[in-house]
């Protein structure tokens, strides 16, 4: 059957729309990522080369997740797979699956215009578009007008922004079709002129060459029906096990499942000594009670990512952000007004409650992630409270918990954890040990918000922002005592501070030998919990934070789920819909990238980079079964940055080295970390250490001869021929004369002029100078940068070379370039 396909593609050069429908040849057969339990997978290849051949999508399906039944096994045998021809001809189009009746089969039914009672009446949704049309600044000139009531002013500029999209700016389909017709118009009168050039471009090209550019809209119009049709809730499994798909039952379900999920009264909070609490310095509470400025307001506003999803105002930040010279006075005295204990209007504290699948075909509301749709005025003032929550949360949280505190890195703990568990598999004496990890399951839905307020009060975070924050409570058609909002931006900063009290607790119980840390080094430690906020299941320790825990040597293998990961992307993309451009911008941001985050703490095998590597050139000249194509570039020159020639891909195993290289610069610069502390800092790669130097303070650090704090001149030991009578380990702050200065005598016994004035040019150590301490000497600020640490390794490996031009050959004739383009005949990139 796939060679019938293949053979009818390959034959046929115009649109084939192609619809199947299981069971077919190959199509019965177990999928390897499909639906399966108690069973084993079956054959699937022909299935795979069918898809590939007509880019064929699994329709998805309504009803139980498997078709077939047999004992205690379940399979999902059954399938309805199309192409985007078909799915644009039917796009509505539902697979049902169907009780069974006196068989081990479910039938399936596919329905190409099923009649759904979709509600109607989408809400007012502030459109981004209309910032850029010529008479919309004049419209906010004229119309914004702010009363002292920020919500009252935005209803009535709301009414003035519907008329004037009515009126002036139209519905952007029948706008479309205005110009498209007006285009036509003109192409037609420019046709005369062109009929007298059409015979000097036959001879010359004998092709049309002239094409609008490409802006891969079929692409993204592609991606957002899918997006659509995989967020659309269309059945679920409610009352009693039984699927419903009245659109109605399942509102009217969904309100009462997170009415009781948010509205059950949580136990009692016991009497908790709050001695055992963290709370803020002085320094720390004056920082929280300052005045809010207009430039912390802005600084707020920008710092939102521009069209995020709006609230029930229908305004995203960037309404704001491209008007801020018109109204930006009127929202900084709104906020300003809200620190002065001013309430926030109740229209503000309306929440929109969003669901989001968390799996293909979800069946019933737990396998939902909702998502809080906050108005934007109400997050602008979060926003605010939240900036602040960053400066001061690192100066009272435990070190223990490393998300959403500025300055400590998810990875930091995914290391921290895979040295306990090498720990304890490695030791071959004492008692046996143990770690749990815990999921907390609905962990933000289930935080009551008079626990939120016991913990503001023992952090003592002042009762001015208290106030404001809980006049922020939504107004709902059901009254929660409990949750915390996924959307707003202090829902981390709460959740962090509530899991203090548990870590707490353990710190408390280590005191009194009521709980026992692990320890990995004498001098390191003492080990007893890890933080990361997120979803209560005991489970094995199969991986940390989204990393494999590893008890033994890594093989392909342990590392095939990233494979994998990288594959089910592509499998969801058509190559077909992008220009070359857009396949290397998705390679490059998308698949490449995906490694990144396991790269940060695994050194990854070179088989499964080039594994990835090779998905990714696939993807980007379009190969796949039935359809092969040459690579017209060499990978190594595509991966050569564009100041060479080549298009700034990574090389994932480079990738890696540099990701590690940031491990152990931090792990020489960030002394006091919990992290650090844990592991051996003995050993720093040679590549590494010659990009290090010290950065001067006060002196009482730094080897003078020994170490490396002169920039580009390395340790002056290296320039003493006899050292005998040396002191080597004087440090800079001996270097310096009571008065003041260098010591430039001493210097002059052993160091040239050249060398001297070189070290008189760097500022003299100074107690006010804070700590000596380590920088990156390859970047101007002494932060450790991959970019910087790329060009370190390539100059010092000696592998850059200068290849610009060749990858796309040797071009004489700008002129015979485009004919030959023109003409199909050559093979450089376009």
């Amino acid at each position: 059957m796939a060679d019938s396909f293949e053979s009818l593609v390959s034959n046929n050069h115009t649109t084939v729309s192609f619809k199947e429908i299981g069971p077919a040849e190959g199509m019965n057969k177990s999928r390897k990522f499909g639906k399966l339990m108690g069973g084993q997978e079956g054959g699937f290849r022909a299935t795979r080369k069918i898809n590939k051949i007509t880019h064929g999508k699994d329709l998805g399906y309504i009803g139980p997740s498997y078709t077939w039944q047999r004992g205690n096994t379940s399979e999902r045998l059954d399938r309805a797979m199309a192409n985007d021809a078909w799915i644009s001809a039917f796009p509505h189009s539902l697979v049902y699956h169907l009780p069974r009746i006196k068989s081990d089969h479910r039938p399936i039914l596919l329905k190409t215009n099923p009649k759904l009672n979709v509600p109607r009446g989408r809400p007012f949704r502030f459109l981004a578009g209309w910032t850029e049309h010529a008479n919309f600044k004049d419209l906010v000139s004229n119309r914004w007008r702010y009363s002292g009531n920020m919500a009252d002013s935005l209803s009535e500029f709301t009414s003035h922004v519907k008329d004037w999209n009515k009126s002036i700016y139209g519905y952007i389909g029948t706008r479309k079709r205005q110009l498209l017709k007006s285009l036509e118009t003109i192409q037609k009168a420019m046709e005369h002129v062109l009929n007298h050039e059409e015979l000097l471009w036959r001879q010359k090209a004998r092709c049309d060459w002239l094409q609008f550019g490409d802006r891969n809209t079929k692409f993204f119009h592609s991606r957002t029906k899918q997006r659509r049709k995989f967020n659309r809730v269309l059945a679920l499994r409610i009352r009693n096990e039984e699927w419903w798909s009245e659109q109605s039952i399942l509102s009217e379900e969904a309100v009462k499942y997170f009415e009781k999920l948010y509205g059950e009264n949580p136990n009692p909070i016991p009497d908790i000594p709050s001695n055992i609490f963290p709370s803020l310095k002085e320094q720390d509470i004056d920082f929280l009670k300052k005045p809010v400025l207009n430039e912390e307001i802005k600084k707020a506003l920008f710092d939102m990512a521009p069209l995020k999803a709006p609230g029930s105002d229908g305004y995203h930040a960037h309404s704001f952000q491209s008007q801020w010279d018109l109204i930006g006075g009127a929202v900084c005295e709104w906020v300003q007004g809200i620190f002065a204990f001013k309430r926030i209007e109740g229209e503000f504290n309306n929440t929109l409650i969003v669901l989001i699948p968390k799996k293909d075909q979800p069946e019933d509301f737990s396998q939902f992630r909702p998502i809080s749709l906050c108005s934007i005025m109400y997050k602008l003032v979060m926003k605010v409270i939240a900036n602040r929550f960053k400066v001061v949360y690192p100066n009272f949280i435990f070190p223990e918990q490393a998300g959403f505190i500025a300055g400590r890195n998810i990875s930091n703990n995914v290391i921290i954890a895979q040295e306990v568990i090498h720990s304890m598999h490695s030791r071959k004496v004492g008692k046996n040990w143990m770690a749990i990890k815990l999921d907390l399951e609905k962990a933000y839905e289930r935080v009551s918000w008079k626990f939120i307020d016991v913990s503001l009060v023992a952090a003592r975070i002042p009762e001015c922002l208290r106030k404001i924050l809980w006049n922020g409570v939504p107004s709902r058609s059901f009254k929660p005592v409990r949750w915390i909002k996924q959307g707003c931006p202090l829902s981390p900063y709460f959740y962090v501070l509530c899991m203090e009290w548990l870590g707490n607790l353990i710190s408390s119980k280590m005191k009194i030998s009521r709980w026992h840390p692990i320890q990995l080094s004498r001098p390191g430690p003492a080990l007893s919990h890890l933080f990361f906020a997120d979803d209560l299941k005991v489970r094995n320790l199969g991986s940390y934070l989204g990393v494999p825990l590893l008890h033994d040597r890594v093989t392909k293998s342990t590392l095939n789920f990233v494979i994998e990961k990288v594959k089910r992307k592509v499998q969801n993309w058509d190559a077909r819909k992008l220009s070359l451009a857009g396949c290397i911008t998705l390679a490059q941001s998308v698949l490449l990238a995906i490694t990144s985050y396991f790269m940060q703490t695994l050194a990854i095998l070179k088989g499964v980079c080039e594994e990835i590597e090779r998905i990714a050139r696939q993807f980007i000249w379009g190969r796949s079964v039935g359809n092969p194509k040459l690579a017209l570039v060499r990978w190594e020159s595509i991966c050569q940055p564009r100041t060479c020639g080549g298009l700034g891909l990574r090389h994932l195993q480079d990738h890696n080295n540099y990701l590690l290289m940031k491990i152990g610069f931090n792990l020489v610069s960030q002394k006091d970390a919990l992290w650090v502390r844990v592991l051996d800092r003995n050993t720093v790669w040679p590549l590494l250490r010659e990009n290090l130097m010290w950065s001067v303070g006060d002196g009482s650090t730094i080897c003078g001869w020994k170490d490396n704090w002169i920039p580009d001149a390395g340790p002056l030991l290296s320039y003493v021929s006899a050292y005998e009578r040396l002191n080597l380990d004087s440090t800079l702050k001996d270097w310096v004369l009571p008065d003041g200065s260098w010591n430039i005598d001493m210097l002059h016994i052993w160091l040239l002029d050249v060398m001297i004035k070189r070290i008189i040019s760097i500022p003299l150590p100074h107690p006010a100078g804070g700590e000596d301490r380590i920088i990156w000497a390859r970047s101007g600020s002494g932060s450790f940068s991959i970019r910087s640490a790329y060009w370190a390794l390539k100059e010092i490996l000696g592998a850059l070379k200068m290849t610009y031009g060749s990858p796309f050959g040797d071009i004489k004739d700008l002129r015979e370039f485009a004919f030959s383009l023109a003409c199909g005949q050559s093979k450089a990139i376009n």
